[in-house]
């Protein structure tokens, strides 16, 4: 007699649902997470945004030279040949030229420092000869060469950062140079995770004939270490129905996702299969994937509940897509 009942080496199976469907289901049915916190943002990276982020000011807040040279009239700029300039001042950064600068005049200007008043050009040192207070300078340039103009990299009352951004260290630069302090943020997402079968040790335990050492829960804390995210460590829970869902219950009073490994096929030792049935909320999928083919979702208390595979390459395979 052949055996038609399906197995984990066939490559196509009757009834299999698509990742495209489980994971539009999962969309659908997985609720946002609600709650904010106020953080400096030197602790804020990795968090999402929480209110809108306009800029106070421009950005830069003033012309400024982009190079170390020689700020310029533009009608000083020779159309052929050259030009001397006399030199009237200095500007540095922080530290402008706050006298009048007349036609036939210039004054060395360092980079990021403020033009000096109806100047609009720089011409970089490399490009002049100085003599003492003397400047020359060729018919090579352009009017406003070198100069970063006020609200050139953000206008006053532009939007700078949306709801929702997710924060990578640039980001948090940006916010210190708009003199941000203190930013509203997503709370943490509280993640508990387990795993389950009596042959799972933990690490240090000996084991026995037919056990193996937990490993998913260790990839998954690694994959789950994120600045936003807030793990509970349930441990390996033993192979009993009632000691399961027990546990998921009372971690779904603190958590908002709970993700166990282990015992969610077909076998007749799936207990985790067993003890989620009795709650109802939670459905099991074959999924058209491999590894990762069973895969468990649903809702567990306010919880969101994924039960993966204990197979540990089907643990992150299904970890990454879903």
């Amino acid at each position: 007699m052949i055996n038609t009942q399906s197995s984990c080496e066939d490559i196509y199976e009757d009834g299999l649902l698509s990742v495209e469907n489980a994971l539009k289901h999962i969309l659908e049915n997985s609720p946002l997470i609600t709650g904010h916190q106020q953080l400096p943002i030197e602790q804020a990276r990795g968090y999402c945004i929480a209110e809108e982020i306009k800029a106070a000011f421009n950005v830069p807040a003033h012309n400024n030279s982009a190079v170390d040279g020689y700020a310029v009239h533009d009608d000083d700029l020779p159309e052929k040949e050259t030009v001397k300039l006399e030199i009237v001042g200095t500007a540095l950064a922080g530290k402008p030229y706050q006298g009048e600068v007349s036609s036939g005049e210039c004054v060395r200007i360092m980079t990021g420092a403020v033009l000096p008043h109806g100047l609009k050009t720089v011409i970089m040192q490399e490009h002049v000869n100085v003599e003492g207070d003397s400047l020359e300078i060729g018919a090579t340039h352009k009017a406003g060469q070198n100069v970063r103009l006020a609200g050139e990299d953000l206008a006053h009352g532009q939007t700078v950062f949306k709801v929702g951004k997710y924060l990578t260290p640039p980001d948090i630069g940006l916010l210190a140079s708009l003199g941000i302090a203190e930013i509203k943020v997503n709370r943490k997402l509280r993640v508990a995770i387990a795993s389950s079968g009596d042959e799972v040790f933990g690490l240090g335990e000996k084991l026995s004939t037919s056990g193996i050492y937990d490993s998913n829960r260790y990839s998954l804390l690694a994959a789950l270490d994120r600045p936003d995210i807030e793990v509970m460590d349930l441990g390996i829970i033993e192979d009993n129905p009632d000691t399961l869902l027990t546990t998921f219950q009372k971690a779904a009073d603190y958590a908002d996702l709970i993700i166990s490994t282990g015992g969610v096929s077909v076998g007749d030792a799936d207990y985790t299969k067993a003890a989620l049935q009795a709650s109802g909320e939670v459905d099991f999928w074959k999924i058209a994937i491999k590894p990762a083919r069973p895969l468990a979702f649903g809702h567990i208390g306010k919880a969101t509940f994924f039960g993966l595979a204990g197979n540990p390459v089907a643990v992150m395979v299904s970890f990454y897509q879903f």
